[in-house]
């Protein structure tokens, strides 16, 4: 949720955004008038936000913080890319699925068991490619 708050008579938005706090100074003068044109700002900000579709280039062009907001933006998407059913969580799955037929009920229990205590919840979703 962001807030609009006033330095030295001027307006600024304080929000966060991949994880990262944001104050970005405008130019607007703290009157009642200014205030609501930035609420409307800030909801339509808020919303891109939400929707996966906030680029802080579009809502701040002059941000001395926007080289980093930029960077950071494309680590997210360069993620969000990634082959979720690579991890060890997929893997591990898919893999006990494969060797049930070669193993008794009692080492598909135990081999589960060892998968659900021990290694998924310390390896978890680590990729395999890595």
């Amino acid at each position: 949720m962001a807030s609009i708050n006033s330095r030295n008579g001027k307006l600024y938005v304080d929000f966060r955004y991949i994880g990262q706090r944001c104050r970005e100074q405008t130019l607007l003068a703290d009157t009642k008038p200014n205030r609501k044109r930035l609420e409307n700002f800030v909801s339509r900000m808020e919303a891109d936000i939400q929707l996966g579709s906030f680029r802080y280039e579009n809502y701040f062009p002059q941000s001395k913080k926007l080289e980093k907001f930029q960077s950071l933006e494309l680590m997210k998407s360069t993620n969000s890319h990634k082959d979720s059913s690579s991890g060890f969580n997929s893997f591990s799955k898919v893999w006990i699925e494969e060797k049930k037929p070669e193993w008794r009920d009692s080492q598909i229990s135990n081999v589960a068991d060892i998968f659900r205590i021990y290694l998924i919840p310390h390896f978890g979703n680590v990729p395999l490619n890595t």
